[in-house]
């Protein structure tokens, strides 16, 4: 038992991002998953016994027996300082808290502690990829899971659970800790068999131990309308779980829950008054007793002013909000009545700010709820309102506090070059071109849009009024360059540009945007000038956004000058995406006015850029039309068969060799557009491809290749039959016995992965083996060497039929996947 359950498991040497490739690097455990959970079952099981099944064995008890394994593995395991026992347990870990809960809850309470053997390494998927093991954290809040379901159990596994929820990280790892306490702890569907007592005694425990991480734990369970649960997985030989699922959750005792709650949550708002606006979302799910608690408490902190500035505003804006969307929506079911909101009024208006700019801020947010005019009813009577209220709101501000004013708004709220089209909107305020032009290099973003919109907005007259504003404002040349940017006629901020020298127009070129441009007919001019100004990856990427759909006719040449220009250091690489290099070299491809081996040998540079979904038609053609380049690509990727002494190739070139001749599909000697092979083209390929192979000491692995890219032949236009007759005339003269194996593996991996019932079988494979033994008896009489690499591939997929038959037989007979 200590042998098997207690094995350190190989993999664990591997680094964690590495260990999905355990079986490749033969980092495997000596004995098999279900032997292993087949003796935890075991243990389990023993563990549930009680009265007379709990038979004594050699003065102990099976179930004490079970405890005292149980005890072994986990000392062992605490002893273990690397943690790499515990580790180990971890699939197992459920069933062993079943067989010796008490044990179980002492040894990982001490793993936890500062020193233990779980004190790190308990959330590494704080920085999880795709193939990234589970986290180790997870299988021990399982295990705790169990544990909970008991009434016995319930308080110490939930506070070890709380311990993991202050260990974890941050708020973003999957599985986390506190999302599994909410399950416990639900009023309406607590995931345990523990009494609304002891549930509420554990709570106020950790509202007192650890109040940040309750907090977050009483949010989770203040009632709300889209609640939803998902139950987790019990006890497989207690009756713990049975006991809660038999008994549902009354009225008075969730009422009382949720009552128990809201008090807990008021206590810790007190301590903590930035807790505060976390309670506004809360009010309008609770019913009327509760959420005039709630509201007393808001009274007390908005009358007696201990609320900074900050919380008070934070509050007031949340309060606001919540009263206008439930009077915007006040038909809908959930919508609090208007007696209660005139309540929420008053509340509110005891954390209403002095100052007028932080009172209309939320009219610049996005699409704010007005309250009594609803944008989903009439959004354009809603857009005349909104633009209103705003150009009201500019005016109040202005009158208070004047520009200084306007600018605080837009350098706080969401939109502010709302507020900059809203104060020109005003007949009361008076602010020209001038004035505002220097705003548009203030160091506060917001500043800049705001000036940004209202430029654009005064110069209604056209853009001779702007080009006429840059020439006046030429110092610092960023406030020019900037001012021209408003410009829509572009040729016009273009010949500005040049008569207002170098500087300016350096400064526009590196904030010229390359979105929303519509229509747009001058794009391969733009990416000219980008090139020009080393803007290379937002060149692209304008070329990218107008490759499709045929409407603008762009510059193949200008596009792999730009792609050649390009480089991984470029500080915009971001807006370029794999697909986007695809999409260029795909039009650039299909325009056919580029030499193709050019184009080739770019997407060879540029293959680790290009996802799987690019063409590389000019890449494969010129590995499948020069002998030479492909025996380059295996002296990259492979070493010499005689061992003689070679310069070392860079680890890039060789992966990138590795993932062309993967990606290759193109047979040697066919033609790139219709796929139709020339037998001549392609014999003597491969007699040079020998040659060279040769010469190289490459032969075995360069044809390795050969059969694996034969494999991708067409059906023959004139019989209907696979493969077509130039590689059936190759692989009955001119084949070798590596050619023909690898001939055999190219078919069998072509096909990929695949997906089946769990009770399917090998009817797949079955279907695939009649097919290629229905070819192999057309072509036994004139190619009996193809036809019997056909036969060969048919008996293949007939043996994999009869595995997955096997596999399917286990599972119906109920003995599961291996």
């Amino acid at each position: 038992m200590q042998e098997i359950l207690g094995a350190v498991d190989p993999k664990l040497e591997l680094p964690r991002d590495e260990r999905w490739k355990a079986a490749i690097h033969g980092k495997v455990r000596n004995h098999s998953s279900d032997l292993r959970k087949g003796l935890a079952a075991t243990l389990a099981q023993f563990g549930s016994l009680e009265g007379d099944a709990n038979r004594v064995v050699g003065g102990q008890s099976l179930s004490g027996w079970a405890q005292l394994m149980v005890r072994a593995l986990l000392q062992r395991a605490n002893e273990d300082k690397t943690g790499k026992v515990w580790e180990s347990l971890l699939d197992v870990l459920s069933l062993l808290a079943e067989a010796a809960p008490d044990f179980l809850l002492e040894a990982v309470e001490a793993a936890l502690e500062p020193g233990g053997a779980l004190s790190v390494g308990m959330f590494p998927d704080s920085e999880r990829t795709f193939l990234s093991p589970t986290s180790p954290h997870v299988y021990l809040q399982w295990a705790l899971e169990v544990l909970a379901w008991s009434p016995v159990y319930f308080s110490e596994a939930s506070q070890l659970i709380m311990l993991l929820a202050a260990k974890a990280p941050n708020d973003s790892i999957s599985n986390h800790p506190t999302g599994v306490l909410a399950g416990l702890f639900l009023p309406w569907r607590p995931q345990t068999s523990a009494s609304l007592k002891s549930r509420n005694t554990v709570l106020s425990k950790f509202v007192k131990s650890n109040p940040a991480e309750a907090w977050k734990l009483l949010l989770a369970l203040f009632p709300g309308r889209h609640g939803f649960v998902t139950v987790s997985g019990g006890p497989e030989f207690h009756d713990w779980k049975e006991r809660a699922t038999e008994s549902n959750v009354s009225m008075p005792d969730y009422v009382d829950s949720v009552s128990r709650i809201v008090d807990l949550g008021i206590q810790l708002a007190r301590q903590e008054p930035s807790r505060l606006v976390d309670l506004v979302s809360k009010i309008d799910d609770l019913s009327s007793e509760p959420r005039d608690r709630l509201l007393r408490l808001f009274a007390e902190f908005g009358r007696d002013g201990t609320l900074d500035e900050t919380d008070s505003e934070a509050v007031w804006k949340e309060l606001t909000s919540f009263i206008r969307r439930h009077r915007e929506y006040s038909d809908s079911q959930w919508a609090l009545d208007e007696a209660t909101l005139g309540s929420l009024d008053q509340v509110a208006e005891l954390f209403k700010p002095a100052r007028r700019e932080e009172q209309v801020s939320w009219l610049f947010d996005d699409h704010p709820e007005l309250g009594d005019i609803s944008r989903r009813d009439n959004y354009e009577e809603y857009d005349r309102e909104l633009q209103r209220r705003q150009t009201a709101a500019a005016e109040e501000v202005f009158a208070q506090s004047g520009l200084h004013g306007l600018l605080d708004l837009a350098a706080t709220v969401r939109r502010p070059w709302s507020v900059g089209h809203a104060i020109t909107q005003s007949s009361n305020v008076d602010l020209d071109g001038d004035t505002l032009a220097p705003l548009i290099v203030d160091e506060r973003a917001g500043v800049t849009e705001f000036a940004h919109a209202a430029i654009a907005q005064l110069a209604k007259e056209g853009d001779e009024a702007i080009v006429a504003l840059a020439k006046r404002h030429t110092e610092p040349p960023l406030l020019a360059a900037r001012i021209l940017r408003i410009v829509d006629d572009l040729p016009s901020a273009w010949e500005a540009l040049e008569q207002l020298g170098e500087q300016v127009s350096q400064h526009y070129w590196e904030e010229f945007q390359t979105h929303g441009r519509g229509q747009f007919q001058l794009v391969n001019e733009t990416a000219r000038r980008l090139g020009n100004h080393k803007r290379y990856a937002a060149a692209l990427d304008l070329m990218a956004m107008y490759s499709h759909g045929g409407k603008v006719k762009l510059d193949p040449e200008l596009i792999l000058d730009l792609i050649d220009a390009f480089s991984s250091e470029d500080p915009e690489t971001g807006v370029l995406s794999q697909y986007d290099i695809g999409a260029l070299l795909d039009y650039v491809e299909r325009d056919d006015a580029i030499d193709v081996r050019r184009l080739g040998l770019l997407q060879w540079n540029l293959l680790p850029a290009l996802d799987e979904s690019a063409s590389i038609r000019a890449l494969e053609s010129l590995l499948a039309g020069s002998a030479d380049f492909f025996v380059q690509m295996i002296s990259f990727l492979y070493r010499r068969g005689d061992e003689e002494e070679e310069p070392k190739v860079p680890e890039n070139v060789s992966s990138n060799a590795w993932h062309l001749l993967d990606r290759w599909t193109m047979i040697p000697g066919s033609n790139p557009n219709d796929g139709i092979v020339d037998e001549t083209a392609l014999f003597q390929w491969v007699e040079d491809v020998r040659r060279l192979l040769e010469e190289s000491g490459r032969l075995d692995v360069g044809e390795a290749h050969i059969g694996i890219v034969l494999a991708r032949a067409k059906i023959d236009a004139q019989d209907s039959i696979w493969p077509c007759v130039p590689v059936r005339n190759f692989l009955e003269g001119q084949s070798s016995e590596v050619i023909n194996r690898n001939f055999k593996v190219g078919i069998f991996n072509k096909r990929g992965a695949t997906s089946r019932s769990l009770t399917e079988g090998g009817e797949q494979e079955r279907v695939l083996a009649k097919e290629y033994r229905d070819y192999a008896a057309e072509l036994v009489d004139e190619w009996p060497k193809t036809a019997r690499l056909l036969r060969e591939i048919a008996k293949g997929y007939e043996d994999d039929a009869r595995g997955h038959d096997e596999e399917s037989q286990r599972i119906q007979e109920g003995f599961g996947l291996r």
